[in-house]
């Protein structure tokens, strides 16, 4: 058998969870902000008519926060965000404004960068555009 004995195989189980639930706690640990949502559907549009979304965060660091850079996909989606520092467990949020090019199914990436983060947050906007 692969183990000597049981004492063992548990002494083993128990380190693994132990490691796994540290792991995950250093992942949060990281996180700048707390998303409201991630994806936001805008259901069926029509084409070349523009529609907004606010993308809410609230920031979950002890000093000032700020948005680096916001990223889209496509030039029809539009970012717009504020370059003031973000309080320490203050509210704030992203505005997309999306006008449709071209129709049927989309979904659009944003890339949210913050200063305290070496990974952008990903949001995403979907839909279903017709004439």
């Amino acid at each position: 058998m692969f183990f000597d004995s049981r004492d063992h195989m548990i002494r083993l189980i128990f380190v693994f969870i132990l490691y796994t639930n540290i792991a995950i706690g250093q992942q949060n640990a990281f996180k700048s902000v707390q998303w409201d949502t991630l994806v936001h559907n805008f259901d069926t549009l029509y084409s070349k008519e523009s529609v907004y979304y606010e993308f809410e965060f609230t920031s979950l660091k002890d000093m000032p926060l700020l948005i680096d850079n916001v990223r889209t996909t496509c030039g029809c989606a539009a970012p717009d965000w504020s370059y003031d520092p973000i309080e320490p467990k203050s509210r704030n949020k992203i505005n997309i404004k999306f006008t449709p090019k071209t129709t049927g199914y989309f979904e659009k990436k944003i890339k949210v960068f913050f200063n305290e983060q070496k990974k952008p947050d990903l949001l995403l906007i979907k839909g279903f555009v017709v004439l």
